[in-house]
Formats: C-alpha cells, structure tokens, sequence
C-alpha cells in the first residue's frame, strides 16, 4: 500500500490553486519554502511535476498596484474572494496563531503533570 507524505504540500498546493482560480485580486507569484519567488505563469508550468515544495505564499495585487501576501489556507482563501477584509484576515491569522500558543502551553503543561505525578507515586 503505497501512502503520500507530502501531505501537507499537497493541501497547500489545492488551497493555492483555489486562491489563484478564485480571486478578485491579481495573482502575481508564489512565495515557496526555499525562499524561491516564482511568478504565476512559471508555476503553472511546474505544477505538472511531481517534486511539489511547499507554497508559504501567494502575492496578490489589487487594482491601486498594492501587492499583498497571503497564506495558503481558508483564511487566504476567503480574503482573496473578497469576503473578508485585510484587517479581519490579519486578525484571524493572529488568533489563529495565540490558540496555537495556548493549546501547546496546555498539552505541555498536562505532560509535565504527568510526569510529576508518575515521579512521585513511584519514587517517593
């Protein structure tokens, strides 16, 4: 049974393709992990092959020639079909990034108790 382990590429690589398909901004390039800018006519090209390397960004341009960057995930998604504003797509993005925080802190905090209360009921 063979299983993909790029999963996460893939998902970024579907979640861009809808954003690129999709939006009312101008695409203008993809950011990759490797820091490679490339521009949306040269991706499409590339996209046929099967080294997929992860989109970190994709570069919109608006119609005043501003470019702006955003994420490969539903948040992106729904800027760029203009549901939502920039100011709420920074605001989702940093309280997505705060509940990472705490939901890390708290699975660390529970493993640390854990681990003190194994130490004590077997060594004390």
């Amino acid at each position: 049974m063979c299983f993909s382990t790029n999963v996460i590429e893939q998902q970024a690589l579907i979640i861009s393709d809808k954003i690129i398909k999709n939006s009312i901004y101008k695409p203008v390039s993809l950011d990759f992990i490797s820091e490679k800018n490339v521009g949306i006519q040269d991706f499409t090209m590339q996209s046929s092959g099967k080294d997929i390397s992860l989109i970190t960004r994709i570069n919109l341009e608006n119609n005043e020639g501003l470019q702006i960057s955003v994420e490969p995930n539903e948040n992106g998604l729904r800027y760029a079909m203009g549901e939502i504003s920039y100011k709420d797509y920074k605001k989702l993005q940093n309280q997505e990034s705060r509940q990472f925080i705490w939901y890390f802190f708290a699975i660390s905090s529970v493993f640390l108790l854990i681990s003190w209360a194994t130490f004590r009921w077997f060594f004390i």
